[in-house]
């Protein structure tokens, strides 16, 4: 009985190591794309659409500075 205890505790814990691997990778990352995008000066113009957490605000440009990696 403790081997059979054992084997389910040890392939519960496989199971849902790899349900977290497959959930990790089914995720993709964030990515820019750069159609239609204006470049002024070495600066790019970038437009954020979807802030929904105040709609009355009103929101000014925020200058942003992306260094290649």
């Amino acid at each position: 009985m403790p081997t059979d205890r054992y084997t389910k505790l040890v392939l519960t814990v496989i199971a849902g190591a790899l349900v977290a691997l497959v959930v990790q990778n089914a995720i993709a990352p964030a990515q820019a794309q750069l159609g239609g995008a204006q470049i002024i000066k070495g600066t790019l113009a970038v437009t954020i659409r979807g802030i929904d957490e105040c709609p009355s605000c009103n929101w000014e440009p925020l200058p942003v500075r992306v260094r290649p990696y």
